[in-house]
C-alpha cells in the first residue's frame, strides 16, 4: 500500500469526501487528490499531524502513515547513496550489524524510522 492509498482508505473509512477532507485540512481538493494519487510527495509534518487528527488515527495507523510517508519520499532501489553513507559512518555499520545479528523485527524498524523522521526530517522540510 502506498502513502496515498493509505490516506484514501482512511478518509473513506471516515466517510469523508475528498472535498470535505481537504476543507478540514485547510488545503485545496486538487492538492488532496494529488496526495492520494501519489502525484505529490507526502506533506510536511504539520499537515501530517493534522491528517492524523482529522482521520482519528490511532498510534498504529499513525506509525504506518509516517512509515509510508518516509518510504515514498525515499524510495528503495538505488542504494549508492546508502552504501556511500555506510562506508563513511562506522556507527551506521555497527548499528546494522547489531540489527542483523539480533534479527530486528519490522515493528522495531518502523519505530526507528519514525523516530528519525520525527527528530530530523520534519525540521528540514
Amino acid at each position: 500500500m502506498t502513502f496515498g492509498e493509505f490516506i484514501k482508505a482512511k478518509r473513506e473509512e471516515n466517510m469523508l469526501s475528498q472535498r470535505s477532507f481537504a476543507s478540514l485540512l485547510g488545503i485545496s481538493p486538487v492538492y488532496a487528490s494529488y496526495i492520494e494519487s501519489g502525484k505529490r510527495q507526502p506533506p510536511k509534518h504539520d499537515l501530517l499531524v493534522k491528517i492524523t487528527e482529522v482521520l482519528h488515527l490511532d498510534k498504529k495507523d499513525t506509525d504506518m502513515l509516517l512509515f509510508l510517508a518516509v518510504q515514498q519520499k525515499y524510495p528503495q532501489g538505488n542504494l549508492d547513496d546508502i552504501l556511500g553513507y555506510l562506508y563513511s559512518n562506522d556507527y551506521a555499520k555497527n548499528a546494522l550489524r547489531i540489527a542483523k545479528e539480533c534479527q530486528i523485527a519490522d515493528d522495531d524498524w518502523t519505530f526507528f524510522t519514525n523516530y528519525i523522521y520525527n527528530k530530523y526530517l520534519i525540521k528540514s522540510d
